[in-house]
């Protein structure tokens, strides 16, 4: 919500290495789908050399309003199981809603990418 930032990137996007995007057909500024077995997220693809092959990238930051659809955080790994024996881990969730991302994990998260 910073207007000068807005200017420079005024909604968010998939950064996608040219390489993954070429296997699946996506083009610079189509519509892509990014999901996996938790959530989806759909918003424009940017293809850049500066993101690995295998890898993906959305900048944090965004809204849910700003996303076509669904929101990066539908995507990770939110802890629910009280098992889970990380002392940092083991506080309710402050906030059950996509905006919060109080109990996710941010290094587990293997997606896919689809054009829409």
């Amino acid at each position: 919500n910073i207007d000068w930032l807005q200017e420079i990137e005024p909604e968010p996007r998939l950064y996608i290495n040219p390489q993954d995007a070429s296997r699946r057909g996506i083009e610079e500024g189509d519509l892509v789908r990014v999901l996996n077995d938790r959530g989806s997220a759909t918003l424009k693809s940017k293809l850049t050399e500066m993101i690995p092959p295998g890898a993906v990238n959305i900048d944090h930051g965004w809204w849910q309003e700003h996303f076509l659809e669904g929101h990066y955080n539908l995507l990770l790994h939110h802890v629910t199981d009280q098992k889970v024996r990380t002392p940092a881990l083991e506080i309710e969730r402050v906030i059950n809603n996509p905006r919060a991302s109080t109990h996710v994990l941010l290094f587990d998260v293997l997606v896919e990418v689809v054009k829409e």
